[in-house]
């Protein structure tokens, strides 16, 4: 490539702390998304590990994360300092924190600041996760802490235009800058052959058990599908922070047609199982959080073209049509979800014309390609106007 050639090339640096593993994939999805539009990327990450909110609110681990995050600060500065023609820098989520030293970073340089902050802080801590009482103090300072990241960045990303109209409504004043960004999968590890032909009925669901996933519900509904029929099968993959409520209702109702891998599976495995599945379940949790999302599993379900049952909310109800590309249910609804089950299981033909219709609008709609092209656009703009 000639000089001039290389010049005109936008130079994207990727700044943070996030890291990058088979449960949080955001990064290496922003990273391939940059390349495919033919940025020049600059990582500039120093990888901590991922903490929840419940464990960085433990004193001692509080003051260690903070220790090992300004020791990755000191990196990023020092790296930073040596990269030439930036043109952008792009924060990967969890970048809440990142995002303060990007801003003063990008100020030296007069380049502007693209934050991916991928869901609303406040909401999941305390609507959805329920770790901080709505009216105290502690919940006060998260949102006044949400705020001030927001307004270091130029460009906001988030998941869903659900979770986009919502947090304008809590900050009017980033109007214009929050855009929505469809998650980034890798279809061909997704794509399967056609559901088994079985005497069985599977129904699976994977997670990592936070509460807008609604775990509770499956079990439920596994108990109530055993009571009418014994062909039709669950399993459930995943751990986390409900794993212990699920495990004690699942001691209570014992259901006999549902098994529990109790750990989170790579990708690939997880895959591997939905090509033997012939429905996929994705969230039915009751928060306004759960009502928002468009989760990774619905976009993998969709793209191995198998029929989704998931609840209904804005955020699906603008992707997919209930009845025709998926089957949308009330949440924390048991007996709907295992009605929905039952009534697919007795018409297979109507299941696979939904998944088909499914499929078919995640390459629409939801591809790599319709990601990339979004996140091109941000870029693009952010470019032209910068926060001073």
């Amino acid at each position: 490539m000639s000089g001039s050639a290389e010049d005109s090339v936008t130079t994207v640096c990727l700044m943070g702390t996030a890291t990058s593993d088979q449960q949080y994939r955001r990064v290496a999805e922003l990273r391939e998304g940059l390349l495919a539009n033919g940025y020049r990327v600059r990582d500039c990450r120093f990888g901590l590990p991922h903490r929840g909110v419940r464990e960085q609110g433990r004193v001692l681990a509080l003051l260690t994360y903070l220790a090992g995050l300004f020791r990755a600060w000191l990196k990023i500065y020092r790296r930073f300092r040596a990269f030439d023609g930036v043109d952008v820098i792009v924060v990967p989520y969890p970048a809440h924190l990142d995002v303060f030293m990007a801003r003063w970073l990008a100020r030296g340089r007069g380049v502007p600041v693209v934050m991916d902050a991928f869901l609303r802080l406040h909401d999941t801590i305390v609507a959805d996760r329920k770790l901080l009482p709505p009216s105290s103090y502690r919940a006060r300072l998260v949102l006044g802490f949400e705020q001030r990241s927001l307004a270091c960045a130029d460009r906001i990303l988030i998941d869903t235009p659900a979770q986009a109209r919502s947090l304008v409504e809590v900050f009017p004043q980033l109007q214009g800058r929050i855009h929505a960004l469809p998650l980034r999968i890798d279809a061909d590890l997704w794509r399967c052959r056609r559901a088994p032909d079985s005497n069985e009925f599977r129904v699976l669901f994977w997670g990592t058990f936070i509460p807008l996933h609604g775990v509770e519900t499956v079990v439920s509904a596994a108990a109530l599908v055993a009571a009418h029929t014994p062909r039709i099968k669950f399993e459930v993959v995943g751990n986390g922070q409900t794993a212990d409520q699920v495990q004690a209702l699942i001691n209570q109702l014992k259901p006999p047609n549902l098994d529990w891998t109790r750990k989170i599976l790579p990708p690939d495995v997880i895959a591997a199982k939905a090509q033997q599945a012939h429905c996929v379940l994705g969230i039915f949790g009751g928060s306004e959080k759960a009502a928002s999302v468009v989760p990774y599993k619905v976009y993998q379900g969709l793209a191995a073209g198998r029929v989704i049952v998931t609840r209904h909310g804005p955020a699906i109800e603008e992707i997919l049509e209930s009845g025709r590309s998926a089957v949308l249910v009330p949440p924390q609804n048991a007996q709907a979800l295992a009605d929905a089950v039952v009534s697919l299981s007795e018409h297979p033909g109507l299941a696979r014309q939904i998944a088909e219709r499914g499929q078919a609008v995640f390459e629409d709609r939801l591809s790599k390609s319709v990601a990339d092209r979004v996140l091109g656009e941000v870029i693009e703009s952010a470019i032209g106007r910068a926060v001073r």
